[in-house]
């Protein structure tokens, strides 16, 4: 590999206060992010990776990752999704990753401006018109950016090898999020599970249920698009699978061993939950997209028995707006929008989870049978 002759820009240095804001620009964060952009791309130039192109139904990216530890990290979640189709690549998304622990690369630069507005306290800045998206990290030291006009975005990281294990079950969700602003899609933190061409979307806060049920649902003759994160589309009624990892906390891994087999990762204080990756792991159980016929709110504790009954459209959106743009910032407004649209034409059910998954399956999967189409 090339060495890289990357230097952090001018005006990015981190021995000013308030990098950026010595003159007079009306945007100073735009005009950074620029000059992050110019060092991605020359990095880019220099060490020339491969390109790689995956495919999340209407969703479609390219990679370019600077070094193989990143590269790993960002695309073992998504390999099921690659693709090699010269035609589509004209309509792709560009994606430009950099690992700062590459020799000649460099850490990035501080988030070093001014609070001016709540936004900025997370450390996420959008214009106005939502071209460009940002936002830092200071926790692994990172920067994620979408130039929505260029289709164009980058992530540039200091050390690759010490992102948190959690990150690679749903790598770029924020990039994600970002480019689909301007689509009718949204992601969507629910899983889905389907049986003979019908789904249900389960959604709810962390630890409602979705994950147990859907690695259950795998497991008794179910498909699903895994859990966590979705790409959801509105208008046809449909969900792409995003990722295919699924995560098991200790207690669902005693009820379902032999999906907790198949980890890849090793459960502890740093990473709480396993991860399975299902296209590898459970290939038939897996499906890249899955009607939804109906919403389904899981709720733990509830019940000796599982049991489904009706639920509002209003209690449907609780349980899906909050927990998604909790995790995935920017473009709240667009994301409740759409939500709506989708919550509106669906019938949404209750599903207080018995304690074993297996029988919540069973009942889940009658129910899904028996919904009109």
């Amino acid at each position: 590999m090339a060495t890289s002759t990357a230097t952090i820009p001018s005006g990015m240095s981190s021995n000013t206060e308030e990098t950026g804001l010595a003159d007079d620009r009306a945007d100073p964060i735009s005009a950074f992010a620029e000059r992050l952009l110019a060092n991605v791309e020359n990095v880019i130039a220099d060490l020339d990776p491969p390109s790689m192109s995956f495919s999340f139904g209407p969703l479609i990216v390219e990679f370019r990752i600077v070094a193989d530890v990143y590269r790993r990290r960002l695309t073992q979640a998504i390999e099921f999704a690659r693709f090699l189709e010269p035609s589509l690549i004209d309509s792709a998304w560009r994606i430009m990753a950099v690992d700062g622990a590459v020799n000649g690369v460099g850490t990035p630069p501080e988030w070093r401006f001014r609070i001016t507005n709540s936004r900025h306290l997370e450390r996420l800045h959008q214009t106005d018109d939502q071209q460009l998206s940002i936002r830092y990290d200071p926790t692994t030291l990172t920067w994620s950016a979408v130039f929505r006009a260029r289709r164009l975005a980058f992530v540039w990281t200091a050390n690759a090898a010490q992102l948190p294990d959690w990150d690679d079950s749903a790598p770029c969700r924020d990039l994600f999020n970002w480019m689909t602003l301007s689509t009718e899609c949204f992601l969507a933190h629910a899983a889905t599970i389907g049986i003979n061409g019908k789904g249900v979307l389960l959604t709810g806060p962390s630890g409602s249920g979705k994950s147990t049920t859907a690695a259950a649902a795998a497991l008794s003759g179910l498909v699903t698009t895994g859990d966590d994160f979705i790409l959801v589309d509105p208008r046809s009624a449909q969900a792409y699978a995003l990722y295919d990892s699924l995560k098991l906390d200790s207690r669902s891994s005693e009820w379902l061993p032999e999906m907790a087999s198949h980890a890849v990762n090793a459960v502890g204080e740093a990473s709480p939950k396993c991860r399975v990756h299902l296209a590898r792991s459970y290939p038939l159980a897996f499906v890249r997209r899955l009607p939804i016929n109906a919403i389904l709110l899981p709720r733990t504790d509830r019940a000796a028995k599982t049991t489904i009954s009706p639920a509002t459209a209003a209690e449907a959106m609780r349980a899906l707006v909050p927990s998604t743009i909790c995790l995935v910032r920017g473009g709240e407004a667009e994301t409740i929008r759409k939500s709506t649209s989708f919550v509106r034409k669906m019938p949404a059910y209750h599903c207080d989870l018995g304690p074993n998954p297996r029988e919540a399956v069973a009942i889940i999967s009658a129910f899904i049978t028996n919904l009109p189409t």
